[in-house]
């Protein structure tokens, strides 16, 4: 199956209530070993800014799809999300989206496709500028209006952190090395990085997980800036109450299992559960 016909399909589903962390798995394994990373790219990219590139796409047809052909709005918002934040030449990235709608039994429909993606390369800055204010943040209606009543001085910034890819950030494994040694192995392989917290490393530039020295052995693994802080904190408030290094952790809402492996190589005894495992 094309990459992007099985993004379309996955897109589809996850907006129709299936759960991408049920779904992701077995859709990636239709596509070539060769190609998954931007197959990656288009699901999780399209995802992050559905809202804007909705708002798009409904200014782009004259009428709303019906419901059997939700798929096609799928499509046209990967193929604008493509567009804009992927590196392939305009013209394939219509040519690909015009070629699913085949594969959807959708042939129909490949006119309509051609004739959106070609409106929103001539007429990009106005259909911008006619979105409503959650779109242009392309956040939920419901989390914009969250946002906009807790945090209103801090509006914009917050929505312009959540239309970026976040850099790739890892956590080194205080097990295997420090994080100084690991920092300086990156290095010396040529990667460009820089330390974060007590155990960060981000990476600002792309690399693939296959060449960062010593991923697969378990010097390192993903997790995000924010998200290391759980361990750091919980690990610091046991020690400034004289805690032993060993204490005894329930993560009761575990998946996907970074913090707790987090506190675990911080010597923590971790019993670890969650509804998805």
């Amino acid at each position: 199956m094309s990459l992007r016909l099985s993004a379309t399909l996955l897109l589809d589903k996850v907006q129709q209530g299936g759960s991408l962390n049920a779904l992701f798995d077995q859709a990636q394994n239709e596509v070539d070993d060769s190609e998954r990373a931007f197959f990656r790219e288009l699901v999780y990219g399209s995802l992050r800014l559905w809202p804007l590139y909705k708002g798009i796409t409904r200014q782009l047809l004259e009428k709303p799809l019906k419901p059997k052909d939700s798929a096609l709005e799928a499509l046209i918002i990967m193929a604008l999300y493509e567009l804009d934040e992927c590196s392939t030449p305009s013209y394939a990235s219509v040519s690909a989206a015009v070629e699913v709608c085949s594969s959807l039994k959708r042939a129909w429909a490949a006119n309509l496709i051609n004739a959106c993606l070609r409106r929103y390369q001539r007429e990009k800055t106005t259909l911008f500028q006619q979105l409503g204010e959650s779109e242009q943040a392309a956040l939920p209606g419901w989390l914009f209006k969250v946002l906009k009543k807790h945090y209103p001085d801090h509006l914009e910034d917050l929505a312009e952190a959540g239309r970026h890819k976040p850099p790739l950030t890892l956590r080194v494994n205080s097990q295997k090395s420090s994080c100084d040694d690991y920092l300086e192995k990156l290095l010396s392989a040529g990667i460009e990085v820089l330390p974060v917290g007590a155990y960060g490393l981000t990476l600002p530039s792309a690399v693939p997980v296959s060449q960062i020295p010593g991923f697969s052995e378990g010097f390192a693994s993903v997790q995000d800036e924010s998200a290391q802080l759980a361990g750091s904190l919980i690990a610091d408030a046991s020690a400034g109450a004289g805690a032993p290094l060993g204490i005894r952790v329930l993560d009761v809402c575990s998946a996907p299992g970074s913090k707790a492996c987090h506190l675990a190589e911080l010597g923590a005894h971790v019993t670890a559960m969650d509804v998805s495992a």
